[in-house]
């Protein structure tokens, strides 16, 4: 056809025995690569991804927490851009729970902002 700048976006993907993706490999538009690497604990529940995106010469690199009560909860996601001293550590999101395991607040960004949810007695949300 004569087309030369078409290019095909492939990810390539990589599980462990327990079939968790532990790491995915994929080219970004128009000519970069992002691979995310994943962590696990006993559980199965994700506590790290890694991610790293190269596009020419410019390379960033951030990381992703995630911690869990003992009931495999997740009870927050914390993030850090590698190079960035003057943020660090930042809470993206807490969660609290009512006694039904049902999320009762969400906070966001370090708890700036605040969204509070309420159930009706069948346990649908309706706040």
């Amino acid at each position: 056809m004569g087309i030369t700048t078409h290019k095909w976006l492939a990810t390539a993907s990589y599980y462990d025995k327990r079939y968790n993706t532990i790491q995915t490999v994929s080219r970004l538009y128009p000519s970069g690569l992002e691979v995310a690497s994943n962590t696990y604990d006993f559980s199965g529940n994700v506590t790290r991804t890694k991610v790293k995106q190269t596009i020419g010469t410019a390379r960033s690199e951030y990381n992703k927490y995630m911690n869990y009560d003992l009931l495999g909860r997740l009870i927050n996601v914390k993030q850090q851009i590698t190079g960035d001293a003057t943020n660090n550590l930042v809470t993206i999101a807490s969660y609290e729970y009512n006694d039904l395991l049902q999320v009762s607040k969400k906070k966001i960004h370090n708890g700036t902002d605040a969204t509070t949810y309420g159930y009706n007695i069948d346990g649908k949300l309706i706040s």
